[in-house]
C-alpha cells in the first residue's frame, strides 16, 4: 500500500482509456490557467460576471480572461502549448480544437511558446480587423493597444498576418507592424525575455511514455524509476523517515 500511496502507474491501456473523447467532446477543449502573480479574472460564455479564478483552474471555450496591472498568468492549451499574459491585457479564448486553438487578444502582451511535441496551428485575432497564424512551433510576442497598430515579434517560428491588404509572411528575427496595413522589418529590441526551453527528455522520462509538458513538472518534485512489478513509476522525493498517511 505505500508503495501504491508514493508512486504514479503508467499503465498503456488505461491511458488509451482516458484519451478516448466522448462524441461532441474534445480533449482539447479545456485549457489550465496558471496564475504567478496577483490575480485574474475569467467570464465564461454562459455568466454574465467576472469570477476570480486560482492558480491551476481550467478554462472553457468562450471565456474571456483579463489580467489586473500588477499580475501575470499562463495559459497552457493542447497538452503542452503556453502562452503567457502579462498585466493589462484581456483575452478571448474563442475555440480549441485538435488542429487549431484560437484566440482574440483585445488589448495588452502575451508570448506564445509552442513547442514541437504535439504542435497545433493557433490564430489569433488582433484589433482593426487583423489576424494572425501560427503554423509552425515557435516563440511569438504579440501586442495590441486600444487605438493602436497590433505588433507581432518571431522570436523563432515563423508567422503570416492578415489584413483586408492581404496577406504578410513574418519570419524569425522579424517584427510586424500591424494596423489598416502590414509593415515588416528587422526585430531590434531587446534579445532576452523568451521562454527558456527545458531540457530534453530523460530516457526514463521517454519510458514512461508520459506527455513532454506533464514530465517537465514532475521533475522538481520526483524521478522516474522502472520496477519489476509495475514498470515505470514516478518516485516523488520525500523528507528521511516520511510515511504516508495512515488513520486507524
Amino acid at each position: 500500500m505505500a508503495l501504491l500511496a508514493s508512486v504514479i502507474i503508467t499503465l498503456p491501456s488505461v491511458a488509451e482509456e482516458a484519451n478516448t473523447d466522448s462524441p461532441g467532446i474534445s480533449a482539447y477543449s479545456v485549457a489550465r490557467l496558471k496564475v504567478f502573480e496577483g490575480s485574474v479574472w475569467v467570464r465564461t460564455a454562459d455568466s454574465g460576471d467576472w469570477e476570480e479564478y486560482l492558480h491551476n483552474s481550467p478554462v472553457a471555450e468562450k471565456s474571456r480572461i483579463s489580467v489586473p496591472e500588477g499580475s501575470e498568468a499562463e495559459l497552457q492549451f493542447h497538452g503542452g502549448q503556453f502562452m503567457l499574459l502579462t498585466e493589462g491585457t484581456e483575452i478571448d479564448v474563442q475555440e480549441m480544437r485538435e488542429s487549431k486553438t484560437e484566440f482574440r487578444l483585445r488589448y495588452g502582451d502575451i508570448k506564445f511558446y509552442l513547442p514541437e511535441a504535439d504542435f497545433s496551428a493557433v490564430l489569433l485575432s488582433v484589433p482593426n480587423q487583423g489576424n494572425i497564424d501560427f503554423p509552425v512551433p515557435g516563440q511569438y510576442w504579440v501586442t495590441a493597444g486600444e487605438g493602436s497598430d497590433s505588433k507581432l515579434v518571431v522570436r523563432s517560428g515563423e508567422a503570416t498576418v492578415g489584413v483586408e491588404s492581404g496577406q504578410f509572411p513574418v519570419n524569425t528575427g522579424e517584427e510586424a507592424s500591424i494596423g489598416r496595413s502590414v509593415q515588416v522589418s528587422k526585430y531590434s529590441g531587446d534579445a532576452g525575455g523568451g521562454y527558456e526551453p527545458p531540457a530534453p527528455l530523460t530516457e526514463e522520462e521517454e519510458k514512461a511514455k508520459i506527455p513532454p509538458a506533464a514530465a517537465y513538472e514532475l521533475r522538481e518534485y520526483g524521478e522516474w524509476v522502472d520496477t519489476p512489478e509495475y514498470g515505470s513509476v514516478w518516485r516523488p522525493r520525500v523528507s528521511p523517515g516520511w510515511s504516508p498517511y495512515y488513520y486507524g
